[in-house]
């Protein structure tokens, strides 16, 4: 409880007594005693008030930095900071778990970092923000760890230098890995694609052949139908001239037979006029 100290006899060491015991003010009751009460309240009461929003502020602040303590450690994203030699000073578990180290003191010095590009160094010294890739080898030896990587200069000095760095490191492995691997499906399924265009290719090039080969067949067919067809009309027409051939074939040999039959009944030859059946056969084989 804030507390004033009035007395009728001053005391050096009572005064500097009561001040250890937090007293507000020590007053000395003299012929300004009454003038000089009122200004050492009004004073101490802003003095309460100040050291109220005082204490208000480093709670806050206190607050805040517990806040950024606990988002500083639990960040996924590994967080270190260097002074502007490149010192690592600290460093939260995500970045130590990133580089499989349980102590500070195992990463190496910001400069002498060999997965910095050289370029970006020089940047660097000169206060400006840099941003690359790189990757690490994991402890097993068989896989690799993916790396984006941004460091921000904190404050500039007098002389226009970063006093210190602040690197946030995120592991993209699983994105990495995720890309590779549908790369690789793409890959693969560009190469199914082109072999399959060449087989379709091929197929239409066959079929084509089919195609091509059949119209051939149906030429071909058509030309042997209207062959057919010719060989049929001069069949008839062969068969037809033949018949009529015979027909007239048999006539004329019934007409000799007629000429030159000799009676069964009779008992005799009968005369036959050779002259007449030359005639006639003359006449036959000239129609």
């Amino acid at each position: 409880t804030p507390f004033i100290i009035m007395t009728g006899h001053g005391d050096e060491r009572v005064a500097v007594d009561m001040m250890k015991r937090k007293a507000r003010d020590y007053l000395i009751k003299d012929m300004n005693f009454i003038d000089l009460v009122p200004a050492s309240v009004s004073q101490i009461v802003a003095q309460l008030e100040t050291e109220k929003k005082l204490a208000r502020t480093e709670e806050s602040l206190r607050e805040s930095e517990e806040r950024f303590r606990s988002i500083y450690q639990e960040s996924p994203i590994g967080i270190a900071v260097y002074d502007k030699s490149g010192k690592l000073i600290n460093a939260n578990r995500a970045c130590l778990s990133i580089y499989e180290d349980c102590e500070i003191s195992g990463l190496p010095n910001l400069f002498d970092d060999a997965c910095i590009p050289h370029d970006a160094k020089a940047r660097l010294s000169e206060g400006k923000f840099i941003r690359y890739e790189t990757t690490l080898e994991a402890d097993d030896g068989k896989s690799v760890i993916y790396l984006d990587i941004l460091i921000s200069p904190l404050g500039l000095n007098s002389k226009g230098y970063p006093d210190s760095y602040l690197v946030h490191i995120q592991d993209d492995t699983e994105q990495k890995s995720a890309e590779i691997q549908l790369q690789k499906m793409k890959d693969a399924l560009e190469v199914k694609v082109k072999e399959r265009t060449i087989q379709l290719a091929k197929v239409n090039d066959e079929l084509m052949y089919e195609i091509s080969e059949r119209k051939e067949i149906e030429r071909r067919l058509e030309n042997h139908n209207s062959d057919l067809q010719l060989f049929t009309e001069v069949s008839s027409e062969l068969v037809a001239n033949t018949v009529y051939n015979a027909n007239r074939m048999q006539s004329l040999l019934n007409s000799l037979l007629d000429y030159s039959q000799i009676g069964m009944d009779g008992d005799y030859l009968q005369a036959t006029n050779c002259e007449s059946v030359l005639d006639n056969t003359q006449r036959n084989f000239s129609c």
